[in-house]
């Protein structure tokens, strides 16, 4: 009997670990995007002046499907690169978690106004070793985060 406890007792956090929930990612101060968001932008532009002054920083990005199913994206610059890993996690399907990682040399920020009337700003990761998430605009691009009007 106390067998059958604990394994429903970790099923049970193991299910729970799994889910990263929009209450989570608002508690640890994430970029949110998608329902819910967005949320914390100006994290983006913080993460960014870090880069540009040298200084270590991380930054962690989450956007949800319609479904709930959470995209995870964290950044890190240690003085040199951007190491970007993006993490993947279907609730409502195979129930798996895919994660990739890859290194940048740049973050861009840039305006998009001219190229759709609906897009504010585009936040870019260049010079990548792969593309892993999104496709940026370019080759070796990837796209971290779109601010609408």
């Amino acid at each position: 009997m106390r067998q059958i406890i604990l394994i429903m007792l970790c099923l049970i956090l193991l299910c729970g670990c799994s889910q990263y929930s929009l209450d989570k990612a608002k508690k640890n101060g994430d970029v949110v995007e998608g329902p819910g968001g967005p949320l914390n932008i100006d994290k983006l532009d913080i993460f960014k002046k870090d880069i540009d002054t040298n200084i270590k920083s991380t930054l962690r990005i989450v956007s949800y499907s319609d479904e709930g199913d959470p995209n995870i994206a964290n950044l890190e610059f240690q003085g040199k690169r951007i190491s970007y890993t993006y993490s993947t996690h279907e609730v409502y399907g195979s129930n798996k978690t895919k994660q990739s990682n890859t290194h940048c040399d740049a973050l861009e920020i840039l305006d998009d106004q001219e190229v759709d009337v609906n897009i504010k700003t585009r936040y870019i990761l260049s010079g990548c070793d792969k593309v892993i998430g999104l496709e940026g605009p370019k080759e070796g691009e990837i796209l971290i985060y779109t601010i609408f009007k």
